[in-house]
């Protein structure tokens, strides 16, 4: 049959893909053809390096968009509260919490919390528990904060609440600016 109008009829392995004259010639061209193709579009092995690098960036990702939703979750409750007359003033901001017993110069001790302190109570945005609020402390029991600075990056402008039974809670902020913020909502609470 004749296809738009050309003379030639199409069959099966009409189309040539060098111009051999014989099967084999144009097989092997067709295979030589073929491993250059994969040759040229042949990505290489990404390097374990790589790998984990893409890994990393992945659950970095992960965690901006947990921890953007969860803020963006808290402050909509903040808001309904307060049109519902029954929010007060809340200080909050993204810090660093120590965990009790371990030592500040080392990153596995330190957790990042979306931190607020609403009245009297210092709490934190509970990530594992979908944004359950947890209470911290009672900031009338704080009897003084001191500077704290640790060798972890990050964690330079930290500072010591000291409760009257004796124990203590570390946070750092980014920056000392952030951390006199801090200072002035935990050390006078509305």
């Amino acid at each position: 049959s004749a296809i738009g109008g050309m003379g030639g009829s199409l069959g099966p392995g009409s189309f040539e893909f060098s111009r051999a004259s014989s099967s084999e010639e144009r097989g092997a061209s067709f295979d030589s053809r073929e491993s250059l193709v994969e040759e040229q579009f042949e990505a290489p092995e990404p390097s374990v390096g790589e790998l984990y690098q893409e890994i990393v960036q992945h659950r970095m990702h992960d965690l901006q968009d947990k921890r953007r939703k969860t803020e963006e979750a808290f402050l909509l409750r903040v808001e309904e509260l307060r049109q519902q007359g029954k929010g007060r003033t809340i200080h909050h901001g993204w810090l660093w919490k120590l965990n009790a017993g371990s030592d500040g110069n080392d990153p596995k001790g330190w957790r990042e919390r979306l931190c607020s302190v609403e009245g009297t109570v210092l709490s934190y945005v509970s990530e594992k528990e979908e944004g359950k609020i947890v209470r911290i402390c009672d900031l009338r029991n704080c009897s003084n904060a001191s500077d704290a600075t640790y060798t972890v990056p990050g964690r330079s402008s930290a500072f010591t609440l000291h409760f009257l039974d004796g124990s203590s809670i570390t946070f750092a902020c980014k920056t000392s600016a952030e951390r006199e913020k801090w200072y002035a909502k935990v050390a006078t609470p509305a």
